[in-house]
């Protein structure tokens, strides 16, 4: 604009007449009298800038215009790169606020998402902030083209020393803690920070009560289970000569609606078509493998790929329990994107099935989960001296060895005597629909049973917390000698 008020000006001082010059033409006042090429040069710059400014802006008031031949060619030259000038300039201006606001746009949507899932992961406040802080501060502020969070993650937008301190904030602590990602350790040296935050990402809190099922033998896997708090168990149906899983809803559906009825499924000929619905609900599950604070199932069908449960599962604590799901779909991925842990995960869901097809062998006695919580303790207090009082050369005997076995003759027979009588009196209810005098008295001892369970509820979740921190640490003392086999004692 300069440039071109300084031609203008020369376009009146290179004139041969200047009184027909746009200078003498000027008048500083409304009479007329006071005229501009009187007046000092830089009055004259002013005025001639202004003009100049008009026609580039294309605002054009109409006060000054062009009149000799030189004015009227010099101002079309200057309308011409005046037009160029302005588009420019308007264009760089337009294109950084609107830059602006898509920054800041996408400030606003990481800031979201890192309060949503600040939200979903339970992260205290000060997480919060220094999250939010670090993406604010991100130099290389771009569009993600990856899946909102994920993406955020995956990238490095997220420092890696806040990155790092992200695990032990996830769900208060208790996702690095989970057995699912603690056991992997005792493979592998260390853990990527962005396996237990791209897993949380996933993880959708469920909570279910008392008696709840989770899933069923045969049913389609579709999510696996993180324990938050509660107790949950696999669940048979008791035998003489080892525990058998529940029969499924369909082959009862079709035993009693075709008449195909088999060995499994005679025990419900006589059940009338009104209670036919109602068949599954009407077997008697007990617990046989349970899972408490920082334990998992749910992960062997997955895994390995499996079309159907292999267990029965359902929540067991009398205030319900609350469990991290992840979908099938969303695990899957998660396998792809930590090949190496996925090794060990395959290796753990194999020798944690094979231990589940044990202890549900030695399902032969009905109890509660609180019953079967106190022998659990019982075997691994027992076994726990006798590795503490046996050389380590020596203690694999003791690993590999079975309690159960070598419980007094006497009591294997009480026990067959009481499963006898307790086969007995369900035979009994399910043929005659009414209870005998020695079912009543067995449910009068059962109750009573019960009622000492309540009493000590307390204690028995205490010893089982103290217990599996105390097994955990024997175990790896031992590791370099035995491959310690004791952890799916208190699953």
């Amino acid at each position: 604009v300069h440039i071109g008020a300084c031609g203008w000006y020369l376009c009146a001082a290179m004139h041969e007449d200047i009184d027909t010059t746009w200078i003498a033409r000027r008048s500083l006042d409304a009479d007329g009298l006071q005229l501009l090429r009187y007046e000092d040069p830089f009055t004259i710059w002013v005025h001639s800038f202004y003009f100049i400014l008009t026609v580039f802006t294309t605002v054009g008031f109409g006060d000054m215009s062009a009149l000799t031949r030189g004015e009227i060619g010099y101002v079309n030259c200057v309308m011409i790169v005046g037009t160029v000038v302005n588009s420019i300039i308007m264009s760089e201006v337009i294109t950084t606020l609107t830059g602006v606001d898509k920054l800041q746009a996408e400030l606003n949507k990481r800031c979201s998402l890192i309060q949503d899932f600040a939200e979903h992961a339970h992260l205290s406040p000060r997480v919060q902030l220094a999250l939010e802080d670090a993406v604010k501060k991100s130099k290389a502020l771009g569009i993600i083209n990856t899946k909102e969070m994920r993406g955020l993650f995956s990238s490095n937008y997220v420092p890696r020393s806040l990155l790092g301190q992200l695990p032990r904030e996830l769900f208060q602590g208790q996702l690095i803690a989970n057995q699912f990602l603690s056991e992997p350790l005792r493979q592998i040296d260390n853990m990527p920070p962005r396996l237990p935050v791209l897993m949380a990402l996933f993880l959708t809190p469920k909570v279910y009560d008392c008696g709840e099922i989770l899933y069923q033998n045969t049913d389609m896997p579709v999510h696996f289970f993180l324990v938050l708090n509660g107790v949950f168990a696999h669940v048979g149906i008791p035998q003489e000569s080892g525990g058998k899983d529940p029969l499924p809803p369909a082959a009862i559906t079709t035993a009693n609606t075709f008449g195909s009825a088999t060995s499994k499924t005679k025990i419900f000929n006589e059940i009338s078509t009104d209670d036919l619905f109602h068949a599954h609900d009407m077997q008697e599950l007990f617990p046989y493998q349970l899972f408490g604070f920082r334990n998992y199932f749910g992960e062997h069908e997955l895994l390995l790929g499996l079309n159907m449960r292999q267990g029965y599962c359902r929540c067991e604590s009398g205030a319900g329990g609350t469990v991290l799901a992840m979908d099938k779909q969303e695990f899957h991925r998660f396998q792809g994107d930590f090949p190496v842990f996925n090794a060990i995960w395959v290796q753990m869901a194999k020798r944690r099935e094979a231990k589940r097809k044990k202890l549900l062998k030695k399902l032969r006695m009905p109890g509660s989960y609180k019953l079967l919580a106190i022998r659990i303790i019982q075997r691994v207090w027992r076994k726990m001296s006798r590795i503490a009082k046996t050389p380590k050369r020596e203690r694999r005997m003791i690993v590999d060895s079975d309690d159960d076995a070598k419980l007094k003759p006497q009591n294997e027979v009480s026990h067959q005597s009481s499963y006898i009588q307790w086969r007995s009196g369900r035979e009994t209810d399910v043929q005659a629909g009414k209870s005998s005098s020695d079912v009543q008295e067995l449910r009068s001892h059962m109750q009573k049973m019960d009622e000492r369970m309540e009493k000590i509820q307390n204690s028995v979740d205490l010893l089982l917390q103290v217990m599996g921190l105390k097994v955990s640490q024997t175990n790896s003392a031992g590791q370099n000698d035995s491959n310690a086999d004791e952890g799916p004692y208190l699953e």
